[in-house]
């Protein structure tokens, strides 16, 4: 019961237009449905509901609230590998330092999100708009981002990525790696004629007579 008013809820929400008023419970969600008034008609009960699921947020406005869907980012694709090992890379400075760079799925997934952010910014992103075009749309990159230089020590340690200093501030492009040389053909390989060491005219030619030509016809 509990997870078919789950979906009708979500669905009334997606025939809402996004959002489902408190008021309007009655008239899209228990008529249509009388199951549902079991677990959400009710002082409270409707509102402690949809806050219970991670699907829905619930909205107040005033002495009124309406209910949303929840649109959670997609998730990245799942690797073939059951749990994948964090190995750590050092660079010559004892473990734990700042300096060392840890290869783990949060690294893989941030240096995507900054690539998209950079290319959605025209090629560069100035260290000012990291709150606004990364952290508030992807808050997993706090983890690694966030802080007194982590960012543009992240940045600089990719080969992905340039760092250019202007001023007080730094931005970050994308590293376009110049196109291969064109591979050049193969010269053909030159067919020397076999010679048979005999001097022309030898008796060892083949000789055109008459016998011969008459076999032949």
């Amino acid at each position: 019961t509990q997870t078919q008013t789950l979906r009708v809820l979500l669905k009334a929400i997606d025939d809402s237009g996004g959002e489902l008023r408190c008021d309007d419970l009655e008239r899209k969600v228990y008529k249509k449905h009388e199951f549902t008034r079991e677990l959400l008609q009710g002082k409270g009960k409707a509102k402690q509901f949809c806050a219970s699921h991670e699907k829905l947020e619930v909205v107040n406005e005033g002495s009124r609230w309406i209910v949303r869907r929840i649109k959670k980012e997609a998730a990245p694709p799942m690797q073939q590998a059951a749990s994948p090992q964090v190995t750590p890379i050092s660079s010559g400075v004892p473990q734990g330092s700042a300096t060392n760079v840890v290869c783990n799925d949060t690294q893989t997934q941030t240096l995507r999100v900054l690539l998209k952010a950079i290319d959605d910014s025209g090629g560069e992103l100035r260290c000012d708009d990291l709150e606004r075009k990364v952290y508030k749309k992807h808050e997993f990159t706090r983890e690694l981002l966030q802080g007194k230089g982590k960012a543009k020590q992240f940045c600089a340690s990719h080969e992905k990525l340039e760092v250019v200093n202007e001023g007080s501030r730094w931005i970050v492009r994308r590293i376009k790696k110049e196109a291969a040389p064109p591979m050049q053909q193969a010269a053909s390989p030159q067919v020397t004629p076999i010679s048979s060491g005999v001097p022309q005219g030898s008796a060892t030619n083949v000789v055109c007579n008459d016998t011969q030509t008459q076999t032949l016809r």
